[in-house]
């Protein structure tokens, strides 16, 4: 019997970050290229964070003194990155403008302003592992989020980079799909 899966433990892999409109098709399986509508947001600064919470509240009896029960009473999810390249497709996502397809990228002089407080639009979020689909082994799909952090840009001298931080917030999804699916390679579930 195998305690320890070496090639489970994940370290050095800050991933590459994709985004698509809600009517993408999601890939199905680690894999799978990604599909027509899918855009790379290219560099970040730190990789990416997913966040994942659930809270819950204690029933208690007068009766006994440890909690008595647990009730899910909400969840929270959200993923974090600061990108580092500041480009048309990049400032239009962070602030929630939507996808600007690959094709309308076209090296011409552009604009963006925010949409107005309504109009906001919901988008889909992925990650993969490896940059390279064919040797990838762990992907996430984020299916309806929307960027609520808050877009500080700084302009500094030196190295320090200019980035475009953003808080994409989980929403359910209008499908009725579940908030993200995990997609792992067989590697990640070794037979013990």
């Amino acid at each position: 019997m195998v305690d320890f899966q070496a090639a489970a433990v994940r370290f050095g892999k800050p991933g590459k970050l994709w985004a698509a409109g809600l009517t993408a098709t999601e890939p199905v399986d680690e894999k799978t290229a990604w599909g027509v509508g899918w855009i790379c947001l290219g560099y970040t600064t730190e990789g990416s964070v997913i966040n994942y919470e659930i809270t819950l509240d204690n029933v208690e009896v007068a009766e006994e003194l440890d909690v008595f029960a647990r009730v899910t009473t909400g969840r929270d999810a959200s993923v974090e990155m600061a990108l580092a390249e500041m480009t048309l497709k990049n400032l239009n996502i962070v602030f929630n403008g939507g996808i600007i397809p690959d094709a309308a990228q076209d090296g011409a002089a552009w604009e963006v302003e925010p949409p107005d407080m309504g109009d906001e639009s919901r988008i889909m979020l992925g990650w993969d592992a490896y940059p390279d689909a064919a040797d990838n082994d762990l992907r996430f799909i984020f299916r309806q989020c929307l960027q609520g952090g808050s877009v500080s840009i700084a302009n500094r001298k030196g190295t320090e980079l200019s980035t475009l931080p953003a808080n994409f917030q989980l929403e359910k999804p209008a499908t009725g799909k579940k908030l993200f699916k995990i997609m792992g390679a067989g590697a990640l579930n070794p037979v013990p």
